[in-house]
């Protein structure tokens, strides 16, 4: 049927993150800082290659990814 998106924004140290749902892809969006990802929130993290502020696009994945932007 049609496309749902869902946002969230909350505040993290001197950057706003927003994170939105488009189909079936999810867009992250920062203001400042180095978008990192791990499998576990425990981590380990490690930066996003290729992901710059001020948006990225994370493809699709069956497996939990979470995110989080260290500035």
């Amino acid at each position: 049927s049609g496309t749902r998106k869902s946002t969230f924004s909350g505040s993290i140290a001197a950057s706003r993150v927003s994170i939105s749902r488009v189909g079936n892809q999810v867009a992250i969006g920062w203001t400042s800082g180095t978008l990192e990802s791990a499998n576990s929130v425990t981590g380990p993290w490690t930066s996003v290659t290729g992901a710059t502020a001020p948006t990225f696009t994370a493809p699709p994945s069956s497996a939990a990814v979470f995110y989080r932007v260290r500035q």
